[in-house]
């Protein structure tokens, strides 16, 4: 496994206060970053940098956070290439734009450092898998759409909330036992909502359209069982 030194971010935003905030946090971790707060700079500054996950804010002036994702994507050396939107607008229909122009994330700017730094940290160790820009995800019985939010577990079929569905996504893509605290930190953003959030009720939710056996739990967290 490579080392953290060993891994580079580009991170994107035009408020250079929040780029001084990312270099002193990524660096204070072992990562390499480079910054910038012309998104037309972006590109090319990734294509020299050869970046492992790029960060990028949604509203900056001339070209926005999603229209510049769907432009990197494009690009063949980052077609896998880890995108997550860090960004005060976290509406339902900003994050259905990113996602379906292939960001992998949305993270709340003000709130979600901490889980920001998290995510990277995992994902880049290979711990975990967060790829929510999967319109189609398919595993044993199990078939997710995001685009329609249909679930599909054998002869059922049901439609989940955004949330259920990222809960779901995120358990299908990290098939080992999860923990509740990973699962508050992935899926609502931040362990400040470990009190608020009730991981227990929208698990109970999925299981109730598509069988009590699709997701199973003991004392160490979560497991979904696809097949």
């Amino acid at each position: 496994m490579l080392k953290r030194a060993n891994f580079k971010i580009l991170a994107v935003d035009d408020d250079g206060d929040i780029l001084d905030l990312l270099k002193y946090n990524f660096r204070k971790h072992g990562y390499a970053i480079e910054t910038t707060t012309d998104p037309n700079e972006a590109i090319p500054t990734a294509l020299r940098f050869k970046p492992d996950l790029i960060i990028l804010d949604v509203m900056m002036p001339g070209t926005n956070g999603i229209d510049l994702c769907k432009a990197i994507r494009e690009v063949p050396e980052f077609e896998r290439t880890y995108i997550f939107f860090l960004t005060a607008r976290t509406e339902n229909y900003l994050r259905t734009a990113g996602y379906e122009n292939g960001g992998d994330d949305f993270i709340e700017k003000f709130s979600g450092l901490r889980a920001l730094v998290n995510k990277v940290n995992a994902v880049l160790q290979g711990k975990l898998v967060i790829r929510k820009n999967a319109k189609i995800f398919r595993i044993g019985r199990l078939a997710i759409n995001r685009e329609s939010n249909l679930v599909t577990y054998g002869d059922k079929q049901v439609k989940l909330s955004n949330t259920e569905l990222d809960l779901l996504l995120f358990l299908a893509q990290n098939p080992e036992t999860l923990s509740k605290e990973v699962l508050l930190s992935n899926i609502w953003g931040s362990e400040i909502y470990l009190q608020k959030k009730n991981v227990e009720s929208y698990v109970q939710k999925i299981r109730q359209g598509l069988g009590l056996n699709i997701i199973t739990n003991n004392e160490r967290g979560f497991k979904l069982n696809p097949y």
